[in-house]
């Protein structure tokens, strides 16, 4: 039978749609369903968790301006301090350059905090009778 619709992933689930049946086959586990016996099938896509997730994304990576300037400056001070003092200035300018590196990625939003980017969950829902 020739396939109308088919979905793969990477994780050995397979979906096919032909004409007649919807094969299923997972790692351990296969399945046939003839279309004569549904019911209705219905796709659901979690939006709340989705939204949810993508505000926490957006507020987790936006730029933190007050802070930044402040570490920023703060870290300037030091390194300026430990110029000035020639002798034994790397006690000051080491976390000085630290602040002001931070202070930076703070005020334009370019540090990485770990978080990644919301993946929106669908669902496939097969009603069948028997």
């Amino acid at each position: 039978m020739e396939a109308i619709a088919e979905f793969n992933d990477n994780h050995g689930f397979n979906v096919k749609l032909t004409s007649e049946k919807i094969f299923i086959e997972s790692a351990g586990n296969s399945e046939t369903i003839a279309l004569r016996g549904l019911n209705g099938v219905r796709l659901y896509d979690d939006l709340e968790k989705y939204n949810k997730e993508l505000e926490e994304f957006k507020t987790a990576t936006e730029p933190n301006k007050p802070a930044g300037a402040a570490c920023a400056t703060c870290g300037l001070m030091l390194v300026v301090s430990g110029l000035m003092l020639i002798e034994d200035a790397w006690w000051l300018m080491l976390p000085g350059g630290v602040f002001t590196y931070v202070g930076y990625g703070m005020f334009t939003g370019t540090i990485d905090t770990g978080k990644e980017e919301p993946i929106l969950d669908s669902f496939f829902h097969i009603n069948v009778s028997w």
